[in-house]
């Protein structure tokens, strides 16, 4: 099996995170909201309802969905499932998160993928940190690395030229999944496989 090294091809597997398993409840996020670095404090139940029309979406056009399990030492921003791995044609390298409070989803990714016999062929250590947000492939064989922090927008104009252009472009209310947690539906997904 040849695992995902690209960023546009059809999605046959892709790993998410449920808030259930990331926020636990309306307690536990009014604890670590501000830790974590959100903007606002999200609204458990209303992230739990955008998560559902998110992945409803996704069920549609994507065939094996694997969902991460909650994680002892993971925190809010383990929604964000495609920050501590990167894919490459030959299987996942396991990253470090340039956020602390993030850096123990690695291990807890590491135990999944073995799980899912998902072979690990590298890991970050020592001082070394990145997160998947920041590394695009643009082919192949070809990775761009960016410095910096993901940041989400609504883009209006964008999304008339994508229409415009003849995508069709699916919408979701992210107001406590995206906004607030500054991470996107790349950020919510992980994409194992590609067509």
């Amino acid at each position: 099996m040849s695992f995902c090294s690209s960023m546009y091809k059809p999605l046959e597997r892709v790993i998410v995170k449920r808030p259930e398993e990331s926020f636990i409840n309306q307690e536990n996020v009014s604890k670590e909201w501000k830790r974590f670095n959100y903007l606002e404090e999200p609204n458990y139940e209303e992230a739990v309802k955008e998560h559902a029309t998110f992945i409803s979406i996704l069920k549609k056009h994507v065939p094996n969905i694997d969902y991460l399990p909650a994680f002892s030492d993971a925190g809010l921003d383990s929604l964000y499932a495609h920050d501590p791995v990167k894919f490459t044609s030959d299987g996942a390298i396991i990253l470090k998160s340039g956020k602390a409070v993030r850096q123990p989803e690695a291990e807890a990714y590491k135990e999944f993928l073995r799980e899912k016999n998902i072979p690990i062929i590298g890991e970050l250590t020592g001082d070394a940190v990145s997160d998947a947000g920041d590394l695009v492939w643009l082919d192949e064989r070809t990775l761009a690395i960016g410095l910096g922090c993901v940041i989400v927008e609504g883009n209006n104009q964008t999304k008339q030229q994508l229409i415009d252009a003849g995508a069709e472009v699916y919408e979701y209310k992210g107001q406590e999944i995206s906004y607030k947690g500054t991470g996107g539906p790349t950020c919510l997904t992980c994409p194992v496989v590609r067509k």
